[in-house]
């Protein structure tokens, strides 16, 4: 759940910690964290006092509690992450055993990111090896991922762009680069941003709609209405869900109701090609594979958030690339319910019912 950490209260903490950083400037008095331990953005942040947008470990509220969480390398920071798929060969020893030898891999995360910066962008670079945990076989990786300031997408969209809604946004470009393609393990860049309960997912749509069910089955959490579907995003409820990279369209948002009539409106803008060979697939059913969209929703046990993933593009094995560019935009919209359902239609196609 949210944690209501504030810029000035995790910049703190990463200095009291001796974790480097850099600070992005996303417009409109809207700042982001790019830290070096874990390759996480952290924010966005409204100014200096303001509370990060995307969900933050509780442990970044106690000096102790995050100083026992760096030390012992623990993953989930919170904020925007990068990891690798397959996630069935990377994270456990087989399917069967999804559960029971879960492995999150430190070359991986909190891996040893370098942190740089050139004209307006944030670099984060990392290399290291993952071990495929049912063969013992091993991939070396290279990957740098681009942080920068994104346009608001409606800054030349007439019926829009003079709405009463505050904006800022980000783009990241990811390099992933296979340094062993002679062993045929795909590798797969896969950006996991978590969010703050409560809330909903919402995915536009076209043709006949599909999903494939991860975990506990997403059942009523999930509705599908005329042209998008719905998840509920509680963080007291497991469920993930993929959806087909042939049916969407390459947008995806989460929405939630703040106060005083307030909206906050996320939208993700990614590359969906149904010619990726996308290697997640769920524990029950390996094969059932084309998904480049995953919503996640936590039981609690983690700390209570949502996860919006979705996947690159892939390398290695077959796919005639050692080397591929994956870029995603990330955008936030904060207003009333009219001006956030006027975005929807705009950006997402659909006609939204609150």
């Amino acid at each position: 759940m949210n944690n209501h950490i504030v810029f000035t209260q995790a910049e703190r903490l990463l200095k009291q910690n001796s974790i480097p950083y850099e600070t992005l400037d996303l417009g409109n008095g809207y700042l982001a964290l790019l830290v070096r331990y874990g390759g996480r953005l952290l924010g966005p942040f409204r100014g200096e006092s303001g509370e990060s947008i995307l969900w933050v470990n509780g442990a970044m509220g106690d000096d102790e509690a995050f100083a026992a969480f760096v030390a012992g390398r623990q993953v989930h920071l919170g904020g925007e992450r990068f990891w690798i798929n397959p996630e069935l060969r990377f994270f456990c020893e087989s399917p069967e055993k999804f559960n029971s030898t879960y492995t999150v891999q430190d070359d991986l995360d909190p891996g040893h990111y370098r942190l740089s910066r050139r004209e307006g962008t944030v670099c984060l670079s990392l290399e290291g090896i993952l071990k495929a945990l049912d063969t013992g076989e091993e991939k070396r990786f290279a990957a740098e991922r681009r942080y920068f300031a994104a346009p608001n997408p409606l800054s030349w969209y007439r019926l829009t762009r003079a709405l009463p809604v505050e904006y800022c946004g980000y783009t990241q470009e990811i390099d992933l680069t296979d340094l062993n393609p002679e062993i045929p393990i795909p590798l797969e860049p896969w950006t996991v941003t978590q969010v703050n309960p409560a809330g909903r997912y919402i995915t536009p749509y076209f043709g006949d709609f599909e999903f494939v069910d991860y975990f506990t089955p997403v059942g009523g959490m999930q509705k599908v209405m005329p042209g998008y579907a719905e998840c509920r995003v509680t963080g007291d409820r497991n469920y993930k869900v993929a959806y087909r990279a042939a049916s969407t369209c390459g947008r995806t948002a989460f929405l939630r109701e703040l106060e005083n009539g307030q909206w906050h409106l996320m939208i993700r803008n990614y590359y969906s090609d149904p010619s990726v060979p996308y290697t997640a697939g769920p524990w029950g059913e390996p094969g059932n594979r084309g998904c480049s969209l995953f919503l996640y929703n936590d039981d609690g046990s983690n700390g209570g958030f949502g996860e919006l993933e979705n996947s690159g593009i892939t390398v290695g094995a077959g796919t005639g690339r050692s080397k591929s560019t994956s870029v995603s935009s990330t955008w936030f919209f904060f207003g009333d319910q009219g001006s956030v359902a006027k975005i929807m239609r705009g950006l997402l196609g659909i006609d939204y019912r609150f």
